[in-house]
């Protein structure tokens, strides 16, 4: 399965509608699903974005990002996990398209009675399939991890893995549009309000969407949309991402051979190589 023929298609802005019941601003992770069910759900939506689903500007671009169900004592988020899970699963075999690659995730832990400790309680509550790894056993079965810097057990959850950022955002507004909805491209900015309600968004060309309600998905560029709201509230970080490059025929590295995995004292995580691009480290 692949996403060539599931990528979204932008309508020029002069062709989309200029009302609708609910116009979504930001065609990232959260604004596209937003998008996709508000649609599903019978209202008409129209999604804009500046630079296009899953576009390297955006916090939901890159390739790749950890699906896990372990959170702690969080149940809520590992309940919320899990249903993630089978959406994506449902949805890719629905769409014909690779969304999730289930290679498992990998927690290191560095001290008993932690994070990874209390996900283990809470995933064998929840039912979700988990085991509590010694420093061999991760080597016997993962040699080409490495298990000093004080490692003392791993959490591995198998049915855990990585989703495919990038053309996941592309999947889900491509079939956003395929239910009836109107995409296009436009960086838009607050307009028109009257009496504490937003009434429009305008494009610096000056073309206006209206709607009864607005969703602005906007990430790390909240700030600059709303300043004297939120230029204090919302501090934007950036962190690098490595893809490393396997030798020619080194094939350790890559789905569904090795994991995903996070290191939650040390703040660092991997994915494997998937789609031939090495795999990735990154804070």
């Amino acid at each position: 399965m692949n996403g060539s023929d599931h990528s979204p298609s932008p309508s020029p802005t002069a062709d989309l509608p200029r009302t609708a019941d609910l116009v979504v601003i930001g065609a990232g992770a959260m604004g596209s699903w937003t998008a996709y069910w508000a649609q599903a759900g019978g209202r008409r939506v129209t999604l804009l974005d500046a630079w296009g689903a899953g576009n390297s500007r955006s916090s939901s671009g890159d390739e790749s990002r950890v699906i896990r169900s372990a959170h702690g004592t969080d149940l809520l988020y590992t309940r919320w996990a899990r249903r993630a899970r089978d959406h994506w699963l449902r949805l890719q075999a629905e769409w014909g398209v690779e969304l999730f690659v289930q290679a498992g995730a990998l927690w290191f832990g560095h001290r008993d009675g932690a994070f990874e400790d209390d996900s283990i309680v809470t995933l064998h509550a929840e039912g979700v399939p988990c085991e509590r790894l010694s420093p061999d056993e991760l080597t016997h079965r993962w040699p080409h991890l490495g298990t000093g810097g004080g490692l003392r057990f791993a959490l591995y959850e198998p049915e855990s893995g990585a989703l495919m950022a990038r053309r996941a955002c592309q999947a889900v507004t491509g079939a956003f549009q395929r239910a009836g909805g109107s995409y296009g491209l436009a960086g838009v900015t607050p307009g028109r309000a009257e009496g504490g309600r937003l009434l429009e968004v305008v494009d610096g060309s000056g073309g206006a969407w209206s709607a009864e309600a607005f969703v602005f998905a906007c990430g790390p560029w909240l700030p600059r949309l709303f300043p004297d709201l939120l230029e204090r509230l919302i501090r934007v970080t950036k962190q690098d991402v490595v893809f490393i490059g396997p030798a020619s025929g080194d094939f350790r590295f890559h789905a569904p051979t090795m994991p995903a995995w996070v290191d939650y004292d040390a703040a660092y995580y991997g994915l494997p190589a998937l789609d031939d691009r090495g795999f990735k480290l990154a804070p």
